[in-house]
């Protein structure tokens, strides 16, 4: 059981992510057990000398030193432990926002992203709550093992038969407490299904209120689930707050066989009957201690072992990669793809869908228009371009220089895209510097400077259209001054006085600043605004103005 306890994953997890806090959160509880064991001696010795009609003044000043150097102690091991394994925790969730920047899209998509917000909000904060346990438990379990060296020099046949029954309660109950485990583990996955369901009904809040239907089914579903979920956790630590209450059980009739039967084999054991009785004593009260703290320790295991899979995930998505970030030029003439070619392949490796090879060379200055049909492979072409999504096979190039690494921050930063399923932040995040004066005239140049006001950097409020949010969006875009725009179907949410307005002025303004414009429209109204007119079928690349040449 000890062990297993060594080798559980939430103690793998602190040794892995810190083990200089595990040594020292050992070593302190080591001090705090050795105290605590020392005040009992000491105060077993001074109700001998008390008996005796013995003096006790200077047992009491020694009691007095103990006790503040016990609370000092205590206070310093909480403090320290408890501080370090925050950081801990906050450590793994930086280095799982590292891994997953690290990552493409569809990997992260594959683990899903409601698993890794519930790893990182469920399964963190059952860990980070569980640490004052964990560390009160360690004491406990000092405090027992100095207790039990202590009874030693009491009474050599108390501290074996305490030792022994010890032994033997926790090799039979185990096997029932590791069961127990193994269903809280299987109700915390099933945990993850109710949040799945919830993340389901609010982020499609609308369709399911429009459909009495399938409001009904998913809250029969959702019920379903959680009653699951909730009878498994139940079970389990019904099963091991019962297995407790044995050990607990047990651990009196301890005390009884030290008092009753004991004796029967130490004649000299009445003289230490009083020592005894009140180590056994400290002994229950640091036991039960531990015995309550098990259910909580056992969750924040299984919590623990969620966020090991997590890490395990992520890092098997970037095991090889070529991390080094390139330097490019600050003047992007060029990005060409050279035979590049993306398969996308479901959970079971069998092929969905392909793109390419497709050869492509996109050129500063000039607006290309990519239309197709649905499923054609248009926006799959684009997150491959802009390293999103790793191709399986072929080459990009900048300026000529062949980039090493497609999903390094270096490359991915030529880069500003709006996609269709957009998200929009309500800070504008990494622009620190930007000129007010600007975003005064983008916000009146976009027509939405009398919906919106930006204060320190921040929206005002984001309850708009999708057609205006996605004139934020562009606003954002703008601001940040990358070389390289991306715009999917942005015009199919805007009346037709801003989409011409888009399309004639705004467009032809961002060529006019040097940049490479990918349009992926269907509005075949405005195609001759375009240098290039690429179509994509089947994963494949033509461009239908080659006769046109470079403006």
């Amino acid at each position: 059981m000890v062990l297993k306890w060594l080798e559980s994953d939430l103690i793998q997890l602190i040794r892995k992510e810190g083990s200089l806090e595990l040594r020292r959160l050992f070593f302190l509880s080591c001090y705090v057990g050795l105290l605590g064991a020392g005040l009992i001696a000491l105060v077993n010795q001074a109700a001998s000398r008390v008996e005796n009609e013995e003096p006790v003044t200077l047992l009491f000043f020694v009691f007095v030193a103990l006790l503040l150097l016990f609370l000092y102690l205590t206070r310093i091991s909480n403090k320290e432990n408890i501080s370090a394994t925050q950081n801990l925790v906050h450590k793994f969730r930086m280095r799982v926002m590292y891994q997953i920047l690290r990552a493409d899209i569809l990997s992260v998509d594959k683990i899903g992203r409601t698993e890794i917000l519930t790893a990182l909000s469920r399964d963190a904060q059952m860990i980070s709550g569980s640490i004052i346990v964990l560390v009160n438990t360690l004491q406990g379990a000092s405090l027992l093992f100095f207790c039990v060296i202590y009874l030693g020099f009491v009474s050599l046949p108390a501290a074996f038969v305490a030792v022994i029954f010890g032994a033997v309660i926790f090799i039979i109950f185990s096997q029932n407490i590791q069961r127990a485990h193994e269903g809280l583990y299987e109700a915390w996955a099933e945990e993850s299904n109710v949040y799945n369901r919830f993340s389901d009904f609010l982020y499609g809040y609308k369709e399911v209120v429009l459909n009495s239907d399938r409001a009904l089914d998913m809250t029969n579903d959702l019920i379903y689930t959680s009653k699951r979920a909730k009878n498994l956790k139940a079970e389990s630590l019904i099963g091991l707050s019962n297995n407790y209450s044995y050990i607990q059980l047990m651990f009196y009739v301890l005390v009884a066989i030290m008092i009753f039967i004991v004796p029967m084999f130490s004649s000299k054991f009445s003289e230490h009957v009083v020592m005894v009785s009140t180590t056994a004593l400290f002994m229950i009260g640091s036991l039960t201690g531990i015995i309550q703290s098990l259910p909580v320790l056992s969750q924040a295991n299984t919590s623990a072992k969620e966020l090991q899979k997590l890490s395990a995930d992520l890092e098997s998505i970037s095991k090889g990669e070529n991390l080094v970030n390139q330097d490019f030029p600050a003047e992007i003439e060029s990005i060409e793809l050279k035979e590049i070619c993306y398969q996308y392949l479901d959970s079971k490796g069998i092929p969905q869908f392909s793109i390419g090879p497709v050869s492509y060379e996109f050129k500063k200055g000039l607006i290309y228009f990519i239309r197709g049909n649905n499923g054609c492979g248009k926006t799959s072409l684009i997150k491959v371009l802009t390293g999103l999504y790793k191709a399986t096979s072929g080459f990009i190039f900048v300026n000529n220089q062949r980039v090493l690494n497609p999903t390094s921050s270096s490359y991915r930063n030529l880069f500003s895209a709006i996609f269709s399923d957009f998200y929009l932040f309500k800070k504008l995040y990494g622009l620190g510097n930007a000129d007010e004066q600007l975003i005064d005239e983008l916000l009146d140049t976009l027509e939405i400077k009398d919906k919106i006001r930006i204060d320190r950097l921040e929206f005002g409020h984001l309850n708009l259209s999708t057609g205006q949010k996605k004139r934020l969006a562009l606003l954002v875009s703008m601001l940040e001054k990358r070389q390289v725009i991306i715009l999917d179907e942005w015009a199919a949410d805007q009346d037709p006085e801003f989409r011409k307005f888009f399309y004639e002025s705004i467009i032809p303004r961002l060529k006019d600043e040097g940049k490479i414009i990918i349009a992926i429209t269907h509005d075949d109204g405005y195609f001759q605004m375009a240098d290039h007119l690429l179509l994509v079928e089947n994963g494949q690349i033509t461009d239908l103005t080659p006769l046109k040449g470079d403006k």
